[in-house]
């Protein structure tokens, strides 16, 4: 009987910890940049003027790389690109509110995760996912070594490429 009982309390307890496994969205695809979500107050930039320069840019986002074509801005150039090979989407919780209120208030109470982006050798690669049930949305952030915290540049919304 004893036995049994823990036979059983086992199986509970394997089923308990598998129902509680986080769900990892799939966000792996091809993406166009939609509109400008976030634009921290400390940039130069103008929403219009981002908008105008990231129509058309696509995002690349593989298991095994994560790139980003930006559009030639004219004939006799070339386009430009940002690629990390073998990178680590590194699933987070998200941080407290007070800690993202600017980009929360503008990008809503949605998201769901944070994926950041390491590079191969671990380093920080300076780019972020975000993500809820049905949108993928880009940020760029730089570290405040001042005192420790994060600063996000932009943070961009993605439309899926079919």
């Amino acid at each position: 009987m004893k036995k049994l009982l823990f036979v059983v309390a086992g199986l509970l307890l394997i089923v308990g910890l598998t129902s509680c496994t986080n769900y990892t969205r799939n966000f792996y695809g091809t993406y166009t940049f939609d509109k400008v979500s976030y634009l921290s107050p400390v940039s130069s930039a103008t929403v219009d003027y981002l908008e105008e320069k990231m129509a058309g840019t696509r995002y690349t986002i593989k298991k095994d790389s994560f790139l980003i074509e930006f559009v030639a801005e004219s004939e006799i150039e070339s386009p430009s690109y940002i690629y990390i090979g073998s990178p680590t989407y590194a699933k987070e919780e998200l941080p407290e509110l007070d800690e993202m209120v600017d980009a929360a208030c503008v990008i809503g109470n949605e998201i769901e995760y944070q994926y950041t982006i390491y590079r191969e050798d671990g380093s920080s690669s300076g780019w972020r996912l975000y993500a809820s049930k049905d949108t993928l949305w880009v940020a760029s952030y730089v570290d405040n070594t001042a005192d420790g915290s994060e600063i996000i540049l932009f943070i961009y919304k993605l439309t899926p490429v079919r």
